[in-house]
């Protein structure tokens, strides 16, 4: 998702929705969103939803983990999982020790429009990963980085994050 560099809210910085400064992103740019697996307690990015669709009738919640979503969506829903990419960029690091800080997310703060922090102020091209699946009978779903918590306690789900890394050839 992007709005083109001639839109006056990522083009003028005399707008008065100014949102930030729109730019392609950058070769090499690598990222980490979602959970942060190192600590689990720490404050996700992103805004991670777990999700259950379908015909049966099921109660809608927030679920906190793929565990507890399959617990609560019935056999021949779909249960899938959301997660929003980051949109907003520091313009000067490519990476950044863990992985988080050198990108973040816009917000609507208290002057009601979407714009990136100062600290990050350039508009970034932004995705949403999401992954469905159809709950069948009897099936155990997870995620690979799922086996190496579910020793510690952990439920499966608890680490969903995603891993960016900038290296399409541009011509293509």
């Amino acid at each position: 998702k992007r709005r083109p560099t001639t839109d006056p809210v990522v083009s003028d910085r005399s707008n008065p929705r100014y949102q930030g400064k729109a730019v392609k992103l950058p070769d090499g740019l690598r990222f980490i969103f979602g959970r942060n697996m190192l600590d689990l307690a720490d404050r996700s990015t992103g805004d991670i939803l777990f999700q259950c669709d379908g015909p049966a009738p099921f109660v809608a919640k927030r679920w906190k983990n793929f565990e507890e979503l399959q617990a609560g969506c019935p056999v021949g829903n779909r249960i899938g999982v959301r997660l929003e990419a980051p949109d907003c960029w520091d313009g000067k690091n490519l990476d950044s020790p863990d992985h988080r800080s050198h990108i973040s997310y816009g917000s609507y703060g208290s002057w009601g429009y979407y714009k990136c922090p100062t600290t990050h102020p350039y508009v970034i091209p932004a995705f949403t990963l999401g992954v469905w699946y159809t709950q069948a009978a009897g099936e155990t779903y997870s995620f690979v980085s799922d086996h190496m918590d579910t020793s510690l306690g952990h439920k499966r789900g608890d680490t969903f994050h995603a891993d960016f890394f900038m290296a399409w050839d541009p011509k293509v």
